[in-house]
């Protein structure tokens, strides 16, 4: 398999969602790969857990609240692409 097809799996254990995507050791091409990314495992999660973690893989960001309404409105209106389920948990 060359370095372009590597499949990337996430064991299930016990562990919060958030946490699953810390221990998969992903690299985010950007920010907003990242936002979707969260928000597809844990559709649930605070402005202060995201900023969290885009401040751990992206330490010179300038990210914040307005960022994770902004990406939460985007989500909802369809500018992205994520599940239905997380869609649906956002739109409620």
């Amino acid at each position: 398999m060359s370095k372009l097809h590597r499949k990337i799996v996430i064991t299930p254990n016990k562990s919060t969602p958030v946490e699953k995507v810390r221990k998969s050791k992903l690299k985010y091409e950007s920010i907003t790969r990242l936002v979707l990314h969260l928000f597809n495992v844990k559709p649930t999660i605070e402005s202060a857990e995201m900023e969290k973690e885009v401040k751990r893989y992206f330490p010179k960001s300038k990210f914040h609240n307005t960022h994770f309404s902004w990406f939460k409105y985007q989500i909802k209106n369809g500018r992205y692409n994520v599940k239905d389920s997380t869609r649906a948990q956002l739109t409620k």
